[in-house]
């Protein structure tokens, strides 16, 4: 299923959907090697954290937290970057493509881009508009209801299953 969006719409420092879709294609076609993700400054890294403490996740609208912790046990709220286009579909750790989300959502979004099929570049497609969609519904509301889990069931329900594991 696809949905166009008007991309003035959407708040413009992050990256597109349409941009996220091109750089996957471009990313496979060429057979790039994802970036490392030790590439984000730790100025970026600082920014992004800190200025996300407190705030609501843009998935879940948890207030996340900054917690330096040196037990090593994260909380499910903690505050993570996250990158918007995976890595491994060519995502680079430059600001359009980072966002601060919640521990449980970061992970959660993980397993369900990881046990998406992504044989062909339909179900690629797929699932980077899940992706998208899904940090950028709140900004959407205004354009268009959005539904995920009526849109992408089996997405949805990977997400859901692991973002319970994390808070429970």
């Amino acid at each position: 299923m696809t949905i166009q969006i008007q991309e003035q719409e959407v708040e413009t420092r992050k990256i597109s959907l349409e941009r996220m879709k091109t750089r996957s294609r471009e990313f496979r076609e060429n057979g790039e090697k994802p970036v490392r993700r030790s590439g984000i400054t730790r100025g970026m890294r600082s920014l992004i954290l800190g200025a996300a403490d407190g705030r609501p996740c843009p998935t879940c609208e948890t207030p996340m937290r900054f917690r330096r912790t040196t037990s090593g046990i994260e909380g499910p709220d903690n505050v993570t970057i996250e990158h918007i286009l995976p890595i491994k579909e060519g995502g680079a750790n430059e600001p359009e493509n980072l966002i601060a989300m919640c521990l449980a959502c970061n992970r959660a979004r993980g397993y369900a881009y990881n046990q998406a099929s992504k044989v062909t570049t339909e179900e690629v497609d797929d699932v980077l508009e899940w992706l998208w969609f899904q940090i950028n519904r709140q900004r959407l509301a205004h354009v268009v209801e959005l539904q995920l889990a009526i849109m992408y069931p089996n997405h949805h329900a990977i997400f859901e299953r692991n973002w319970v594991k994390q808070y429970t």
